[in-house]
């Protein structure tokens, strides 16, 4: 990855809207997941990575047994390409690709960072023609 490489920075709108999961929204809505990272920061390495494990085969299971699909609109968002410098660092490259994509998020969402089924459900069925 060398000067003129480029990065097309995109996100889909309404993406994590397509399912509802009832025990994945329970859990976040309760901040489960929030105390469940304490913990885990807290732990020794040994025991954090067994939950994390834990975490990731769990999160899994649920997303794959008890999805319940949502007929939202989704529209893939995609920016301008983001180039790389001659004597850029890494770091200072990821810092301008974080900041384009979240500027394309705040350009095109307006800064709504939470999901929205009853938007995505509108966009959804906005547009269609009554016979």
């Amino acid at each position: 990855m060398g000067p003129g490489f480029k990065v097309i920075p995109f996100f889909i709108e309404n993406g994590e809207e397509m399912f509802f999961n009832f025990f994945q929204n329970l859990w976040t809505f309760l901040y489960l997941d929030t105390l469940y990272s304490w913990v885990m920061r807290a732990a020794p390495e040994w025991l954090f990575n067994i939950m994390y494990l834990l975490a990731m085969q769990t999160w899994v299971a649920t997303t794959f047994l008890f999805p319940v699909p949502v007929p939202v609109k989704a529209i893939a968002h995609i920016g301008q390409p983001v180039v790389v410098k001659a004597g850029e660092t890494e770091v200072q490259f990821q810092e301008r690709v974080k900041s384009s994509v979240n500027s394309l998020i705040e350009e095109k969402l307006g800064g709504r960072r939470h999901r929205s089924y009853w938007g995505g459900i509108r966009l959804r069925f906005a547009n269609r023609k009554r016979d």
